[in-house]
């Protein structure tokens, strides 16, 4: 295998990594009411957040979303950012 093969998969994992990370620290600013680490968090670029999906589907330890966990908080500001 050549360096330049695993290099791309290395980075690859890593914004897998990052993109979980990011997911978490969002839901941990969403029920914060921290809107704007939201902001921030969400406007990340890929190769400082990780994927992006990764970042609006991690769960929270009782299996919600970020975008869940607005819906529930009420707070239409926080919800307008998920939107």
């Amino acid at each position: 295998m050549n360096d330049d093969l695993i290099y791309r998969d290395f980075e690859y994992a890593n914004s897998f990594k990052l993109g979980e990370l990011t997911g978490q620290k969002i839901i941990q600013a969403v029920k914060e009411k921290n809107i704007e680490e939201i902001k921030r968090l969400m406007k990340l670029p890929v190769d400082e957040g990780g994927l992006i999906l990764l970042r609006l589907t991690a769960k929270d330890k009782n299996g919600k979303t970020a975008k869940e966990l607005a819906l529930d908080s009420e707070n239409k500001e926080i919800i307008d950012l998920f939107e």
